[in-house]
Order: C-alpha cells, then structure tokens, then sequence
C-alpha cells in the first residue's frame, strides 16, 4: 500500500518521521516529500490518534530494525 518502513531512519531524519506519524494532516497538505508519496502510493496515511509516547516508541522500533538490518540508523536528513 504504501512505502516500506525498512531502512526508514535512514532515509527520513527522526524530525519528519515523528511528524508524519503525529500530524499527517499537516505533512500531506504541506510536506513536499510526503505529498510525493502520497502521488505514488496512491493512498493516504490515515491520522493514527496516538500520543507522542507512542509515536516515539515507534521511531525507537524503526531505529532497531535499521540498526539490525543495515547495521546503521539516523542517516536521514530529510
């Protein structure tokens, strides 16, 4: 459906991943990156309603599975 999230950390710095996961209201009426994706997925990424608890639990998941995979993380700068 949409873009994978492997290797995401190092692709998109922790600030834009914690706001799309936090506001992608505002990221996909404002971002250009994620209107991008938006044109290429095809799909929007519903607002999860969750907190910035959980949002960053999630970012520290996305950092793990980078670091185990590519053996980096938070390579992304934008």
């Amino acid at each position: 459906m949409g873009p994978g999230y492997l290797n995401l950390t190092n692709r998109r710095s922790p600030e834009w991943i914690m706001n799309m996961i936090l506001n992608v209201d505002v990221m996909l009426d404002e971002d250009p990156i994620a209107r991008k994706m938006l044109e290429e997925c095809l799909v929007r990424m519903p607002n999860q309603n969750i907190s910035e608890e959980e949002a960053r639990d999630l970012l520290e998941f996305f950092r793990h599975i980078d670091e185990e995979h590519a053996g980096v993380r938070d390579q992304g700068v934008l």
